[in-house]
Formats: C-alpha cells, structure tokens, sequence
C-alpha cells in the first residue's frame, strides 16, 4: 500500500500533460486519442481510445474482461490474428508473450502494459522494458505504461498524467 501511494506522488511530481510533451506523435495521441471523454477504468479507457485513435484492425487481449469490452464495441475487430496493431496485456504477462510473439509486432503497434506501478516489481519490468533499445518511445500514464517501436522517431520516455 505505501510503495503505491508513495509512487503515486513520485509519479505527480515528474509527469506532466500534454504541454510538457515535445514529441508530435505522443502530442497528437495524448490530445485526440487520451484526453478525450473518460470511459471506464483507467487502463481500459486507454485501451479504447488507443484503438479508435491507431484505427486498429488486429489485437491481442489479454483478459476475458477487455476482452468481452472490446468485441461489444468494435465487433469488426479480429482478435488474436497476427501481426497485431495493439497489445493490451498485465506487465506480468509481457515478457512470456513477446518471446513469443516478437515477430508479430510492427513498427506502429501499441503495446499497453497494464498494472505498472501494482507493486516494486511490476515498476522494475515497466522500467526494464521501456528502456529496450527496440522501443524508441514510451509513454508512463501511472495506471499503465504504452511502448512503440517507432524506428523512425529518437528514443523518448514520457511521464504523463491522465
């Protein structure tokens, strides 16, 4: 319980909005995509309007719950069916699914990793994993964290508030 509210408030302290953000890809994401009317959970209403943002056709979910919530919303969408434009998945389940699935990933997938700051050891493999050389930006939103590849933008870390 202390080690969530204590990164809670290291977290306020170091992020920022939208204004703070220099890059336009995160700009345009956070301003047309994220800050848009709030959904439902934190995690999920980022999940939702990651994929009305991208235009998503194929994700992987990886709960029953966003799961049911995605396919009553999106009914088009094709679930499971590789090369996935979004990944939405537990911190815990990341690193077994990417040696898996790293050739199923593109240079534009959204990669969100929920459950992020849940305790010291969740925040360590959000911080190892955004820190890969093979994902140039990462965006810390405290509830979860979003990777891209993005070859062709400088590797950037956001911290931003949601």
């Amino acid at each position: 319980m202390f080690f969530r509210l204590a990164s809670k408030l290291r977290f306020l302290w170091c992020s920022t909005n939208q204004h703070g953000v220099h890059s336009p890809f995160v700009f345009n994401y956070l301003t047309q995509g994220i800050y848009k009317k709030p959904a439902a959970k934190k995690e999920h209403e980022v999940l939702l309007k990651s994929i009305s943002y991208f235009n998503v056709n194929t994700c992987y979910l990886g709960t029953e719950q966003a799961s049911k919530l995605v396919r009553d919303l999106y009914p088009d969408l094709r679930h499971e069916n590789p090369p996935y434009d979004l990944i939405y998945l537990n911190i815990q389940q990341w690193q077994e699914f990417y040696q898996r699935n790293a050739d199923k990933i593109h240079n534009n997938t959204a990669i969100i990793l929920y459950g992020i700051y849940h305790n010291r050891e969740t925040k360590i493999k959000w911080e190892t994993w955004s820190a890969q050389p093979q994902f140039n930006v990462s965006i810390d939103m405290f509830h979860c964290g979003v990777l891209f590849i993005r070859e062709e933008q400088r590797k950037q870390h956001f911290k931003v508030r949601i």
